[in-house]
């Protein structure tokens, strides 16, 4: 990990450059450059992957998948007047109970009686992954307890008053009900994305068919709600009430919208030569133009290209039986197989290339995670041994920090 001396792009490239000059590596080596979307990282003119392909010219920038779906989630909800409204309504509850232990144990007494597991109310947080999820889950899951609390304080607290007459509203416990069902398809999307190791092909897949999923349930001529919703639609038809269920599908549409926006089809056209599902059916031309390109964008290291094709044309007969026989997966699978049979040797090196490309960043996070992790465990130590922590020099230094970033 490295030490930057300031966060500009041009600082990070140095650094990078200075990285590699340092370990003898061959920076022409690099095939793909995986970061968040911040304008420093992926600027179209001097963002730190446009500097590098200064040098690299066959560098792939990639933004990451995870950062991705969250962005077409934010945006999709901005679009959405109701989405304002669920917001508002979450920050509300989580502030009544983060800042009150009084509140918080007399809503505890509630869910004991209620014989209600009661779990943590979470914040919205916009630099965390799935925080809507996790803050709408709560409200979902301690439902009936909020109901009768605020039903209890609604008369003497303005809060509470709005709070009730929301969770009252059957038309607004339905719309949280279904963004529930919405929001719990992304955050497993999320978490599918946070694997480790995963290729842009496999995340574009991932993409796809959660869309398709979404899509198919929700925008075709007849939507499927879930077993929940269902049972909620059934008791308001008995009260004559009307549901208007138009602005959450709105919603829906947008997010589907976004999200195929920012995983478009023609981002990995090249490698869909290495596509399962295509490969199965494939014909005898398949693949054979995008494996041509691939061979002349890595001509520096691919100087085969004949061989590459002839071995590839082999290739895909031999792995479309067996992914019919099922022992072919995933592209992983096919670049193990490559490397196991030296007949395949020079379209292995290609296939290698694609292997080593990151769709997500989550990997770097989960690093920093363990940085400060270390950074505990030092702190820990520290104190263990008798040593003692200058709460008062840490403020200020934090405090000096904060300022920069704020003047950055």
């Amino acid at each position: 990990m490295l030490q930057l001396e300031a966060c500009d792009a041009t600082s990070i490239v140095t650094a990078v450059r200075e990285f590699y000059g340092k370990h003898k590596l061959d920076l022409n080596k690099m095939v793909m450059f995986t970061s968040d979307g911040a304008s420093v990282m992926l600027g179209k003119i001097n963002g730190v992957a446009a500097q590098l392909r200064k040098d690299v010219p066959h560098l792939v920038q990639q933004h990451c998948v995870a950062h991705r779906e969250d962005l077409g989630l934010s945006d999709s909800w901005k679009e959405v007047k109701l989405m304002k409204e669920v917001e508002t309504l979450m920050r509300t509850v989580y502030t009544v109970f983060c800042r009150s232990s009084t509140k918080r144990c007399k809503f505890q007494e509630i869910a004991d009686a209620s014989e209600c597991e009661s779990i943590a109310f979470r914040p919205l947080n916009e630099v965390r992954w799935l925080s809507r999820h996790f803050a709408l889950q709560a409200i979902i899951r301690n439902y009936d307890p909020l109901l009768k609390y605020f039903e209890e304080s609604k008369d003497n607290d303005p809060i509470s008053k709005y709070c009730y007459k929301k969770l009252k509203s059957e038309q607004f416990h339905i719309t949280l009900e279904i963004l529930n069902d919405v929001l719990s398809e992304m955050a497993s999307l999320t978490l599918a994305f946070q694997k480790r190791g995963l290729t842009p092909l496999e995340a574009y897949h991932l993409a796809q068919g959660k869309l398709n999923k979404l899509r198919m349930q929700y925008l075709g001529e007849k939507v499927k709600w879930s077993d929940k919703v269902n049972s909620l639609l059934d008791k308001v038809s008995g009260k004559e009430v009307s549901v208007d269920t138009n602005s959450i599908l709105t919603f829906i549409n947008i997010l589907c919208l976004h999200l195929g926006e920012r995983f478009p089809e023609n981002e990995i056209e090249e490698w869909s030569a290495f596509d399962c599902t295509a490969i199965a059916q494939c014909d005898f031309d398949f693949g054979i133009e995008h494996i041509r390109s691939l061979c002349l964008k890595y001509k520096q290291f691919l100087q085969e290209e004949s061989v590459i094709i002839q071995q590839y044309n082999d290739f895909k007969f031999l792995v479309a039986e067996k992914i019919k026989s099922n022992l072919i997966n995933s592209f992983p699978d096919m670049t193990k197989f490559s490397f196991q049979n030296d007949q395949f040797a020079e379209l292995a090196k290609l296939m290698d290339i694609g292997a080593t490309f990151l769709a997500s960043s989550a990997d770097c996070e989960r690093g920093f995670q363990l940085e400060h992790l270390e950074m505990l465990m030092r702190i820990k130590s520290n104190l263990q041994n008798g040593g003692t922590i200058d709460l008062d020099r840490i403020y200020s230094d934090w405090i000096n920090m904060k300022d920069r970033r704020e003047k950055l």
